[in-house]
């Protein structure tokens, strides 16, 4: 007998930037428990944070995050529709990843010129606007 059932998932996500050269994020998401077959999830949930800071003469930006800080996103449930008997599962596993990005800017805050589109000259001037 599969069962399905409706499964929420709220998504989070917040940036502050502190003066001109810091900035933080602080990201979130909640599942509740799913059913799926004669599996019934736990309600798993992560927290992500991250900090920045613009250096380099704000020409490069160096990032630093932290995903599943409380150690929280760890699956399990119960193995329902078993003639006599209860099952339940629960993994650990290591869910938490640091991360260290380095992004460059070549743009430099210039706008970017636009580029000439459209055909040849004699294609242009057969079709007339």
């Amino acid at each position: 007998m599969y069962v399905y059932h409706n499964i929420t998932t709220l998504k989070l996500f917040n940036s502050i930037c502190k003066q001109h050269q810091w900035s933080a994020e602080l990201a979130g998401v909640y599942q509740t428990s799913v059913y799926t077959g004669q599996f019934v999830t736990i309600p798993v949930w992560n927290m992500r944070v991250a900090v920045a800071r613009k250096i380099l003469k704000e020409k490069a930006n160096l990032k630093f995050g932290v995903s599943d800080i409380f150690y929280t996103n760890q699956v399990g449930g119960d193995i329902k529709s078993l003639a006599n008997s209860t099952a339940s599962w629960y993994s650990y596993f290591d869910s938490r990843v640091a991360t260290i990005a380095f992004g460059w800017r070549f743009n430099q805050g210039k706008s970017l010129k636009a580029r000439p589109s459209g055909g040849s000259e004699t294609e242009q001037s057969r079709v007339k606007a």
